[in-house]
């Protein structure tokens, strides 16, 4: 038995059929008319018709939902500003940090101290400037 897969089954029918229609349109093949093999075949055509107009949809769907989602996006900021800049609530409350925000007394204070990025060896590390000065050292 020949294997058509989904992508190409729907080409080969139209094949068959447009053979079939050219060459044999009164002969009966696998006890089928050709209109019996159309209205055989056809609810693999329909529901491809389906999907495809389900697909469309869910494309505009998908664009509705985006509108949508920035227009959120919009009243979140303004809800998350107002409690920022509420005289009652502001930046250090349980409300700012129940919808998921670091509290102000709870943020870090962003200073780093570390070695500057500096791979071993360069000038200015204590091994390499021992060196520099002691040449006994090495």
């Amino acid at each position: 038995m020949l294997k058509y897969s989904t992508k190409t089954a729907p080409l080969k029918r139209a094949a068959i059929i447009n053979a079939w229609q050219e060459f044999a349109a009164e002969e009966s093949f696998a006890g089928m008319t050709l209109a019996e093999f159309e209205a055989a075949t056809l609810p693999s055509v329909t529901v491809r018709e389906e999907i495809g107009q389900g697909l469309v949809k869910i494309a505009g769907l998908r664009r509705q939902r985006d509108a949508h989602d920035s227009a959120m996006r919009e009243q979140l900021s303004l809800v998350v500003n107002a409690v920022r800049g509420h005289p009652q609530y502001g930046e250090d409350c349980p409300l700012y940090k129940a919808i998921g925000y670091v509290p102000k007394s709870e943020r870090a204070s962003g200073l780093h101290r570390g070695d500057g990025g500096k791979p071993a060896g360069e000038p200015g590390d204590a091994a390499a400037g021992e060196a520099e000065t002691n040449p006994d050292a090495a």
